[in-house]
């Protein structure tokens, strides 16, 4: 076999396991062995084995009834859960949509934060439990800590009227960490009233945090009013 053969993809020889033995073990890859090319998901990696070991060598952690379990049984015991789970808890069925593509994330294929039904379903209740407090108290002013892409935003104004002459708070102020997201969120959020935005850092000594009107920014919780602050 000359070179250029050997440099061919029509002749360069590439194995690959063959499909009708694989077992469950095999079919998946390992993670833990494999690592992640990803810089700060392999250190989650590497900090996830440590949190694992610790819990299989304390001998009151439940995690000593899996430890020798072969894969083949730890995956039928987790289909039995999840089977048993799934419709009853969206918190299961996030867990198992993450367990299901760890390997992508891992391989930096997704990403962790990719949006899905229970997020949706979350940022609804979320909206619900707030339009509840706003019934009481309708002139609330909300900070609004963390507000990301503003997916939970977006429901909690849709809650409480946000678009409309009627809306049930005063002063609704989105803030993140950095500026970043905040100018997409002026034009995504602009058909609603009372807004305003800002940059802000809860891990920030409070003699650094933004003044405004007489009162610290300074929240105790993700969504409150911030005048009991």
């Amino acid at each position: 076999m000359t070179a250029h053969d050997k440099d061919s993809p029509y002749t360069r020889m590439v194995w690959k396991p063959q499909f009708d033995r694989l077992d469950n073990q095999a079919a998946h890859p390992d993670i833990f062995a494999s690592g992640s090319a990803v810089p700060h998901l392999h250190r989650l990696l590497d900090w996830t084995e440590d949190k694992l070991h610790r819990a299989f060598e304390d001998p009151a952690s439940l995690a000593s009834q899996i430890r020798d379990l072969t894969s083949v049984e730890r995956e039928q015991r987790i289909s039995t859960l999840a089977a048993e789970l799934n419709p009853q808890s969206s918190e299961s069925r996030l867990m198992c949509h993450l367990y299901n593509n760890l390997a992508a994330i891992y391989a930096g294929e997704k990403t962790g934060i990719q949006q899905g039904q229970v997020y949706r379903e979350s940022n609804k209740r979320l909206g619900a439990m707030v339009a509840l407090l706003a019934h009481q108290k309708p002139d609330l002013k909300i900070l609004e800590v963390g507000a990301g892409t503003g997916s939970a935003t977006r429901e909690i104004l849709l809650a409480l009227a946000g678009s409309s002459p009627w809306r049930r708070y005063v002063e609704y102020r989105l803030t993140d960490t950095t500026t970043s997201f905040l100018a997409s969120a002026e034009e995504t959020f602009k058909d609603f009233g009372g807004l305003a935005y800002g940059a802000f850092d809860m891990e920030q000594p409070k003699s650094r945090v933004t003044r405004q009107n007489g009162t610290w920014w300074w929240p105790r919780m993700w969504y409150m009013p911030y005048d009991d602050l």
